[in-house]
């Protein structure tokens, strides 16, 4: 039996969901007997998930699901691997890499959100068997966390005024010069460092004789909350 006969019997085995195949051995010279024996066939399915279900990620996660057998990519269309959070899809590329299918959301996830991924029943393998039955599996994404004190240069008894972005990075503004201006810095969540602040509007305050007004610290709010 060639490469191809051999490719084509194995995907014909799969198809029919087989779980094994008895192979009888019987010499052409009649000078011993038969001899049987069974060979298990690997099902195709899911091995592994990154993350685990249930398990909590970083904001950059990229998602993987691991299949027992290397994946057809023809098999990937549309939505047969997908992630999605409670308010609708969430925009990734997919990618197959032998028995890896990679998911990469085309911008970080959000802090505190939970995520679903989808695999399609219709995702199958290079001989031809499919999943069979849709599966998925769930995580949830915590907020970074800050692990070291990282002071600002603030002018004496002013009162920053904090935001922060979905990649853990803060903005801090605060009045400055006696109240005529604004100053800000950022800090970088990655190298855990301010920036040097700079002066925002100082000549706009000036020529309009205006004195600038810095709201108080605001409670921060969980994305997906009211």
């Amino acid at each position: 039996m060639d490469d191809e006969e051999e490719a084509a019997r194995g995907a014909r085995l799969d198809a029919s969901g087989a779980t094994s195949v008895t192979i009888t051995a019987t010499p052409g010279d009649g000078s011993a007997a038969a001899v049987m024996f069974t060979i298990a066939l690997r099902p195709f399915g899911i091995a592994a998930t990154t993350p685990a279900s249930g398990v909590a990620t970083a904001t950059g996660v990229q998602p993987t699901v691991e299949f027992s057998r290397t994946v057809d990519p023809s098999s990937l269309g549309a939505s047969a691997v997908s992630l999605a959070s409670p308010i609708g899809a969430v925009p990734a590329s997919v990618a197959a890499s032998d028995a890896m299918v990679t998911l990469t959301p085309r911008s970080a996830l959000v802090w505190g959100g939970h995520y679903t991924v989808s695999v399609a029943a219709s995702v199958s393998s290079l001989l031809g068997q499919t999943l069979g039955t849709p599966a998925s599996f769930d995580f949830d994404v915590i907020a970074p966390t800050w692990t070291t004190v990282s002071s600002l240069d603030a002018e004496l008894g002013a009162t920053p005024a904090l935001a922060f972005d979905h990649a853990g990075h803060a903005f801090a503004a605060w009045p400055a010069f006696g109240g005529t201006a604004l100053k800000a810095a950022r800090f970088d969540f990655a190298s855990r460092t301010w920036s040097a602040s700079v002066v925002l509007q100082a000549s706009v305050l000036e020529a309009n004789g205006e004195q600038p007004t810095v709201p108080g610290p605001q409670p921060m709010r969980r994305a997906g909350n009211s």
